[in-house]
């Protein structure tokens, strides 16, 4: 999981606008009525030029407009609001993967101080990890001058300068760095930067086995790491769109046993993946892969939403929608001495997000919410049902008294997609 946000109370405060003017988020609310309604006017022209408005507000907008099913809208509308709820969900899709950047002023700073700056702006969580993982914190100050540089290039660039390197392991969504060895070599230069993607060739591996003829093999271990923030389930490389060139021109064919395509899960509270490619040895006068290009495929949830549910005591099938998931309260009910909550979600389009071997969805964060606001966490979970779009858990609270004045709150991604995402990798030297 990318993290989860407890934001039962939202504030918010505009500074520097007369009291009478109102929020621009009403403002936007108040002009996506008018054009939802004009999606029913009797021109036309008109219900196009909406539908138009509609789109150019872009993805800000996915928050204030009705559900596709809404009865008050013609059969029309419906079809031209689920169209726009579709354009404005890919536009923020391509957003969300979209690097984030970083600015820093180059005047000198603490560590701390660069790393919570950063995570302020891009919304990807670091951690200074050396204590944790045994090594001594030593103070460093930061001199970085960087202006909007994207987030993989800028994090390489403050590991360089401050000597460190990343642990893979955190077991948390977030970036961990610790001291760089003796023998590390300098990030910069040396990945592909795609959006919020890094890909690294970390490994090349040569076998010439002599007892059977042609038995030669070449494995390229390639990192690919993504920003933090990112929900990113799976990933897939399909072989086919693999191309290698070597430095004298020749192409590199794949392996063997480089067919279909390869898929790996992510690792809980890692943010980064590795993969061998299986490639044909070139001649041995080859001294490098000059370039290698490739099509990676992330699985992606995305669009998360609180799904709160009240009067738990006599709930029953309670189903609630948002965007692409279902989440039914089935009921609640005494078990010995806890509180069960039973309740399934299930994805429109789940994209082999809910497989059997992925366990993204026991990361959704699932809660009973006090009439004091105090937040009340599960004891244990248990898995009721399982399809290729459906999952059911029963969660068991240890609540003295009542639940009848609380409130479930299950918190997931609402919508799953499939990302692809191009690389292209330089220079990579042979053995």
């Amino acid at each position: 999981m990318t993290g989860w946000t407890t934001a039962f109370l939202v504030t918010a405060s505009l500074c520097g606008q007369a009291a009478s003017a109102p929020p621009a988020n009403k403002v936007l609310a108040e002009q996506i009525a008018r054009l939802v309604i004009q999606l029913d006017a009797p021109t036309l022209a008109a219900r196009e030029a909406a539908e138009v408005e509609l789109l150019q507000l872009g993805p800000a907008a996915l928050a204030h407009l009705p559900g596709d099913d809404d009865a008050t809208l013609s059969a029309e509308a419906r079809k031209r609001l689920a169209r726009v709820r579709s354009g404005l969900e890919q536009l923020e899709t391509e957003r969300l993967t979209q690097a984030s950047t970083v600015t820093l002023d180059g005047q000198p700073h603490s560590l701390a101080e660069v790393l919570a700056q950063i995570q302020t702006q891009t919304g990807n969580a670091l951690i200074d990890y050396r204590e944790r993982f045994g090594q001594e914190v030593l103070a460093k100050k930061v001199t970085l001058a960087l202006d909007g540089v994207p987030f993989w290039q800028a994090i390489d660039q403050l590991l360089d300068h401050t000597e460190m390197s990343l642990y893979a392991f955190a077991g948390e969504p977030a970036l961990a760095l610790i001291e760089r060895g003796p023998t590390s070599r300098q990030r910069l230069g040396v990945a592909h930067y795609q959006g919020a993607f890094r890909f690294e060739p970390i490994m090349v591996l040569a076998e010439r086995q002599f007892r059977e003829a042609g038995s030669h093999r070449l494995d390229l271990r390639i990192e690919v790491a993504w920003e933090p923030r990112l929900n990113v389930i799976a990933l897939k490389q399909p072989l086919a769109n693999i191309t290698a060139v070597c430095s004298d021109g020749s192409s590199i064919k794949l392996g063997t046993d480089a067919v279909g395509e390869l898929e790996f899960a992510t690792p809980e509270g890692s943010n980064a993946v590795e993969f061998d490619l299986n490639l044909a040895p070139p001649s041995r006068d080859v001294a490098a892969i000059n370039s290698l290009e490739g099509t990676l495929f992330a699985l992606l949830a995305i669009h998360e939403h609180d799904f709160r549910f009240e009067q738990l005591a006599t709930a029953r099938d309670v189903r609630q929608r948002h965007n692409e998931a279902t989440v039914t309260l089935e009921q609640v009910r005494k078990n010995q001495d806890a509180w069960e909550v039973r309740m399934r979600i299930s994805f429109d389009d789940p994209a082999a997000a809910l497989e059997s071997h992925r366990g993204w969805i026991f990361n959704n964060r699932a809660v009973l919410l006090a009439p004091d606001g105090a937040v009340v966490e599960p004891s244990t979970f248990e898995t009721t049902r399982r399809t290729e779009t459906e999952v059911g858990v029963a969660y068991l609270f240890d609540l003295p008294g009542g639940i009848d004045r609380h409130t479930f709150v299950y918190h997931s991604a609402t919508a799953i997609r499939s990302l692809p995402t191009a690389y292209r990798l330089h220079d990579i030297e042979l053995p």
